[in-house]
């Protein structure tokens, strides 16, 4: 029965330890969780600037598109002008 009881003092004990007063590991911890919550939080900042970034890019393509098929447009409406004048 001594064997069951000794467990439980061992668990009991590393509790009251990393309970207590902060030991290295508990403060290597909380700085490691520190330094990836502010990676995470610059990396989600990041993100959300380049998403931006892709979506204004994306709009000025399909504004570029439109201005190059109208400028083709507007190329085709002269050449077929040029051809009716060479017939005259």
């Amino acid at each position: 029965m001594s064997s069951h009881a000794r467990p439980e003092t061992s668990a009991s004990h590393s509790l009251k330890r990393f309970s207590g007063k902060p030991n290295n590991a508990n403060v290597n911890y909380k700085r490691a969780e520190d330094e990836m919550k502010k990676s995470y939080h610059g990396q989600k900042s990041e993100n959300t600037k380049l998403q931006q970034q892709i979506t204004t890019l994306k709009t000025e393509k399909t504004n570029l598109q439109q201005h190059l098929l109208d400028l083709q447009r507007r190329v085709a409406e002269l050449e077929l002008q040029i051809g009716h004048e060479d017939h005259h």
